[in-house]
């Protein structure tokens, strides 16, 4: 009887074994294929990028993290985005790079940029609204964010500009402007 329930009970480890060995098999070739189809869509989103369709280079990036979620091509996606002129998509992919582990310094730094200049084209689109402060505070945040030179160059032509349109409406409210 003993003898009985150890075969049965071995019997059945094997089954599970075997099931369990099956799955593991089915799981990496999914992954391979799913490497596979990113590999393909990354480089589909270089030559979009390369061709200047950087919509389109965004939306093949983006295919190619779901396919195989790797961080960098939310950071490709985010610079697509951002070359496109498109900020509000720019953003959440930077965002989303930004928060991966794994992220590189040079990379990181080429997020923040990316954030950085989109803080500067609102701030500028604040300043013609005169949304003054609004301008002030997402010029702050883009500093805020340690980005690259030209980003750097960027919030300080937007701050010039910020001066002028307030003094502009210091004179214009009658304020007497103050001399340098």
């Amino acid at each position: 009887m003993q003898r009985t329930q150890l075969h049965q009970t071995l019997k059945i480890f094997v089954r599970v074994a075997v099931v369990l060995v099956t799955l593991c098999g089915a799981t990496a070739a999914f992954a391979q294929e799913d490497a596979a189809a990113m590999n393909r869509l990354n480089e589909e989103g270089f030559i979009e990028f390369r061709a200047g369709r950087y919509v389109e280079a965004a939306a093949r990036f983006r295919a190619a993290y779901e396919a195989f979620p790797d961080p960098n091509l939310r950071k490709n996606e985010a610079v697509a985005w951002f070359k496109a002129g498109q900020c509000d998509n720019a953003i959440p992919a930077a965002n989303s790079f930004l928060m991966a582990a794994e992220a590189g310094d040079a990379d990181r730094l080429e997020a923040r940029s990316i954030l950085a200049n989109c803080r500067v084209e609102m701030a500028r689109a604040a300043i013609k609204s005169e949304n003054l402060e609004l301008a002030e505070t997402l010029l702050d945040e883009a500093e805020s964010l340690d980005p690259d030179q030209y980003a750097r160059d960027q919030i300080a032509i937007a701050r010039v500009e910020l001066s002028e349109r307030k003094s502009s409406n210091r004179g214009a409210h009658g304020a007497r402007p103050s001399v340098a």
